[in-house]
């Protein structure tokens, strides 16, 4: 059985009921799909992901049915308390899990957040790795408007059975700490 904690228009956690009737906690790490898939970095305290939050509701909607979305917490950059609380305060659609461990920074090489990583489910072929837009250009250096839409326009293109057209770019956001 499966029950769903919802306030708003957020799922604030899953709960899976074990055969004992006791409930435990959705795997935080999963095993990887078989489907691309693109894992996110975030930090709720980091202001660049504040600000990438919208963004990365609208690409969950665009392409939430067409490739995997992961978006993942490094281990001891928040606890679930804060991490509800920013699902809440950001209306976000998607799942927010820990990285326990940092098992999934670690294997995906990650170092900032936000930093998108577009991959195949094995997790060994990346598609793309970087930012998620350009609206920063430097830590503290926002644009008025975002120009470049690299992550979206790589999910685009995987999407559509082609290579994207940009592999890598430079993320800009707050170092994660190993």
């Amino acid at each position: 059985m499966l029950r769903l904690i919802v306030v708003g228009a957020c799922i604030l956690s899953f709960v899976a009921m074990a055969s004992s009737g006791m409930p435990r906690r959705w795997v935080e790490n999963e095993p990887p799909s078989d489907r691309d898939t693109v894992t996110i970095f975030i930090s709720p305290t980091c202001p660049v992901c504040q600000q990438m939050t919208p963004y990365l509701d609208q690409l969950y909607t665009m392409y939430g049915d067409a490739v995997v979305f992961r978006v993942l917490v490094p281990d001891g950059m928040a606890d679930r308390e804060e991490i509800d609380s920013f699902r809440v305060r950001y209306a976000c659609r998607y799942r927010i899990g820990i990285d326990s461990g940092n098992v999934q920074v670690g294997r995906l090489d990650a170092h900032v957040t936000p930093e998108a990583i577009l991959h195949r489910g094995d997790s060994t072929t990346i598609l793309y790795r970087g930012r998620i837009n350009d609206l920063y250009v430097a830590l503290g250096r926002r644009r008025q408007k975002v120009r470049a839409h690299d992550l979206r326009e790589a999910i685009e293109a995987v999407v559509n059975g082609m290579a994207p057209a940009v592999g890598a770019t430079e993320p800009i956001g707050c170092l994660i700490e190993r």
